[in-house]
């Protein structure tokens, strides 16, 4: 790779997330504070952080901010109601309408890991039907569904 001559511009490395509510544990939030990530990394959080030179920033008024992380696969049981629905598929091990169902004790078990969302999947099957993006919180909701689908 060879370095560039003469003049070029320095991309913005720093975002700030303004007046947002910042849940930093379960019983505690920052109302209308500030987050500032700089290099991929979060540097500040806090209800009257510095002025940043050179950042992008993003009103958040209204909006939430929570600390956790995402699973993007999580394999569970299938709504058994569908097992005995004939496919329309010729290979009989391909089932796209298998939906995945919710586990309240596989929540709770991710949650306390922190993650706060989770793609579930059908855990049996070759191709196995649909997934759904949902909320990992005590009472499941799912945010989308059909996120993808086999058939």
């Amino acid at each position: 790779m060879e370095p560039e001559i003469g003049l070029r511009e320095k991309p913005i490395d720093i975002i700030v997330f303004t007046n947002a509510i910042i849940h930093v544990n379960p019983s505690n939030a920052i109302i209308g504070g500030s987050l500032v990530i700089k290099d991929g990394k979060i540097v500040d959080v806090g209800k009257n952080v510095k002025g940043y030179n050179r950042s992008r920033i993003i009103d958040c008024t209204g909006k939430h901010i929570y600390p956790g992380f995402i699973d993007m696969m999580v394999p569970v049981d299938v709504d058994t109601s569908l097992f005995n629905v004939p496919t329309k598929h010729w290979n009989k091990r391909v089932h796209a309408q298998y939906r995945p169902g919710v586990s309240k004790k596989k929540n709770k078990s991710l949650h306390s890991l922190g993650f706060l969302y989770g793609l579930l999947t059908p855990e049996s099957g070759i191709f196995r039907g649909y997934g759904n993006l949902v909320s990992l919180k005590d009472t499941p909701e799912i945010l989308t569904s059909r996120v993808f689908e086999t058939q």
